[in-house]
Formats: structure tokens, C-alpha cells, sequence
């Protein structure tokens, strides 16, 4: 006894799982670009006071300071290169920490999940 097993429209599946995969490596870096920008904006909101943490705006530098760049195409940062910006993040013997950036990311961390997975659920559709 022979059994045989067709599939079809294997083809045009195949071509459809690729073409969503095109489509997410082009939304990919849009979405980084987005999360950047907006973990950029908590960050100096956070600064000036406009959220939890104390403020830590004297003269406008740090908060002037916080920047993004790019890692690679799918990878980017929100940094300062302030010196002092790691005591005013970590503290000091004088200084209690404000952790502008550590506390900004965790209050953001499940926006910015839900963002990324919104937007594939729109390539996916």
C-alpha cells in the first residue's frame, strides 16, 4: 500500500513568510529609532523633575546632555558622557542616587515590549 501526500499552496506560503520577514527587517529599525526617542524624552523628563525622581537640573547641562545613538541596525542607546552624570545616577556618600535612566527604562520597559509587538502584529495582518 503506497501512500502519497500533496501539499498545496506550499509556494505561495513560503513566499508570503518571506515577505513578512522582509517587511519586519524594514519596520525593525523604525521601531528602534522610535523607542530611542521616546526613552530619550523619559529620560530628560525624568531630569527635570517631571517625573519620580528628584530633579537634577542646576544649569541645563545634564539635561541638555542626553543624547542616542545608533549600535547597529537594529540596536541603539540613550547615554550622556557627562562625567558627573554616574554620581547623579548612582549617588555618592553625599548624594543619594536619582537613577534617571535605570528608572526610566523600568517604568517603560512593557510600553516599549507593546510597541514593538503592535507594530509586527500590523506587518502580520
Amino acid at each position: 500500500m503506497k501512500t502519497e501526500i500533496k501539499i498545496i499552496g506550499a509556494d505561495i506560503v513560503s513566499r508570503n513568510l518571506e515577505n513578512v520577514k522582509q517587511n519586519i527587517d524594514k519596520q525593525l529599525p523604525v521601531s528602534v529609532k522610535d523607542a530611542t526617542l521616546f526613552m530619550q524624552n523619559e529620560v530628560k523628563a525624568s531630569i527635570a523633575g517631571q517625573r519620580n525622581e528628584e530633579t537634577s537640573v542646576d544649569t541645563g547641562r545634564f539635561l541638555n546632555s542626553v543624547d542616542v545613538g545608533t549600535l547597529s541596525k537594529n540596536e541603539a542607546k540613550v547615554f550622556t558622557d557627562l562625567e558627573y552624570a554616574k554620581f547623579l545616577e548612582y549617588g555618592t556618600s553625599k548624594l543619594s542616587p536619582r537613577k534617571h535612566f535605570q528608572n526610566s527604562v523600568f517604568r517603560n520597559k512593557d510600553k516599549i515590549k507593546d510597541e514593538f509587538n503592535n507594530s509586527i502584529k500590523q506587518i502580520i495582518k
